[in-house]
């Protein structure tokens, strides 16, 4: 403990070192039985939150301590405590993003599980998605699958037929440019030619 300090400022409770408007210097602070602290602040009347052993600990307000006076200890003591809690943050986010996958998996099982009942005859389309918005999951819209024909025809100027079928099959292509929603890779298709017939000059 920081003895020499101990012994000449006046002690003053915990409540009256305030994160906010005191610098770094008042906030590490040693309490009456010699423990170290960090102060992070006042969550009531009666409590404050402390940095302590690499810990969050809550204390009495009232509880009396001097401020640590020593630069190098004190600086000691608020690094360990920056890093204390950035590693806690760290946990503790870690455990809320697995926690959040494990919530959103189980809401991706039910929706899938509901679809299946649907699927299966059990409940209307309607009545699958009143249940999947009340547990705020997106309604059920399936894909839909168009088939198409296209006919259409087209001159050359050139006389080789073989050639031309050919040229037909390896470059005529559907555009779906325009098409709303088409999904991506989805698209198949065949080039069939009819016939090629010789036109009179």
């Amino acid at each position: 403990p920081d003895q020499a300090h101990a012994g000449t400022a006046t002690p003053r409770r915990l409540k009256d070192f305030f994160p906010d408007d005191a610098g770094g210097e008042h906030l590490a602070v040693t309490v009456a039985d010699g423990a170290d602290l960090v102060i992070l602040r006042r969550i009531s009347d009666r409590q404050v939150v402390a940095w302590q052993n690499d810990q969050i600990t809550v204390w009495n307000s009232d509880t009396e301590a001097v401020a640590i006076s020593d630069p190098t200890r004190r600086n000691a003591l608020l690094q360990a405590a920056l890093l204390g809690l950035a590693r806690l943050l760290r946990t503790v986010t870690s455990h809320a993003e697995k926690e959040e996958a494990a919530n959103q998996q189980i809401l991706a099982d039910i929706r899938e599980y509901a679809i299946g009942k649907h699927e299966a005859g059990y409940f209307c389309r309607s009545g699958l998605n009143e249940f999947l918005e009340a547990f705020d999951l997106p309604e059920y819209q399936p894909r839909l699958r168009v088939r198409y024909t296209v006919s259409g025809s087209y001159d050359v100027d050139n006389g080789d037929i073989p050639f031309v079928c050919q040229d037909v099959r390896d470059y005529l292509r559907v555009d779906l440019g325009g098409i709303d929603d088409v999904v991506d890779g989805s698209d198949t298709f065949r080039v069939d030619v009819e016939s090629v017939e010789e036109l009179a000059e």
